[in-house]
């Protein structure tokens, strides 16, 4: 979520992800991510999942109803297999995916041996 929310500053990135931003009457949206080393078109519908009973969003919660971010978790657990997947990890990975740009994570321990993730 923290990538998505550093991207949302730059619009024209986010343009870039949704090559159609109209909303489709069928449900069927596209993302563009980048995944093993090329860009891809995810084909995604519009269905979200809830926690049961409520009208809560069980994943990413959009700010003011804008599922941008909802369609972007989708793609990003659809090319990495589910959402079970992206529970946790690095945000790293997120980030190259939304931008194309190489990145890498790193651990340090501190004096007391607990290791840190940047």
């Amino acid at each position: 979520m923290e990538t998505i929310s550093t991207l949302s500053n730059y619009g024209k990135l986010l343009y870039q992800l949704f090559p159609n931003e109209n909303i489709n009457k069928n449900g069927i949206y596209e993302v563009c991510l980048f995944h093993e080393g090329k860009w891809v078109k995810v084909l995604l519908d519009d269905y979200f999942v809830f926690y049961k009973g409520t009208n809560n969003f069980a994943f990413t919660q959009p700010v003011r109803k804008c599922l941008f971010s909802c369609f972007l978790e989708k793609a990003f657990a659809k090319i990495n297999g589910s959402y079970s997947n992206i529970n946790g990890g690095y945000n790293c990975k997120a980030f190259e995916a939304l931008t194309g740009f190489e990145t890498f994570a790193f651990q340090i321990k501190d004096k007391n041996n607990n290791i840190k993730y940047f």
